[in-house]
């Protein structure tokens, strides 16, 4: 999925810097759209406690390679971010502990013992972020909400999966302001090429509503 351009939105109580990876656009982010049109620009933005979100076109290998060259370009002039990866489930976090004590150094490993056997992934992409996470000992978060927990939001609703308290902390226990509920029903649309029934718009939408927040709830809790 291609991420749009967004400003980034600062907030000084936030001590640790942090940079999430995905497709899933989130409120704090600076996006993709600058580190395609002037790197330099971008690059200078990963230093202190910038919070970057780098969308990408999952198919795209020279992006992949991009973004790759700056984060080690980054960490290499002493940035140090905490590593929010969309690719895993948040259910698999403790694995991504396991895996980083059991083989520090082994970048498959990791990636057999939490990505789980039909995460879609084409993880090829992904190893040498991975790498520079393993070099330099960068903390790993995973940011998704899991296949089957996005499932039964679209079919039983947030309440399915949620507690009360929750809801109330990620924002689920709000219902979405109308226009951002059209933007991203059409969003969900053109994700899916036009090809999705209409009256799973709004479900659709509603799942996606809450991986966004489950990943911006991750980069909240990197910033002690």
């Amino acid at each position: 999925m291609p991420c749009d351009d967004l400003s980034p939105k600062p907030d000084v109580r936030w001590s640790r810097r942090r940079l999430l990876l995905g497709g899933a656009a989130a409120a704090i982010s600076a996006g993709c759209t600058t580190l395609r049109t002037d790197r330099v620009a971008w690059q200078t933005r990963l230093r202190n406690d910038t919070i970057a979100l780098l969308g990408e076109v999952h198919d795209n290998a020279a992006l992949h390679d991009l973004r790759t060259d700056d984060l080690r370009r980054a960490c290499q002039q002493g940035w140090r971010p905490a590593v929010v990866m969309e690719q895993f489930d948040t259910d698999r976090q403790a694995d991504l502990y396991r895996a980083r004590r059991e083989r520090p150094t082994d970048v498959a490993y990791l990636i057999e013992q939490a990505s789980g056997p039909r995460s879609g992934w084409t993880w090829s992409n992904y190893q040498g972020v991975l790498s520079i996470v393993f070099e330099h000992g960068l903390e790993l978060h995973a940011g998704n909400l899991s296949r089957g927990q996005a499932a039964r939001v679209v079919r039983e609703g947030p309440d399915a999966v949620f507690s009360i308290a929750q809801r109330r902390e990620l924002g689920l226990d709000i219902e979405p302001d109308a226009a951002w509920q059209q933007a991203q029903e059409r969003e969900i649309d053109a994700g899916h090429c036009g090809a999705l029934p209409r009256n799973m718009w709004p479900a659709m939408a509603r799942a996606q509503f809450a991986r966004d927040a489950v990943m911006a709830n991750v980069i909240d809790v990197t910033k002690l």
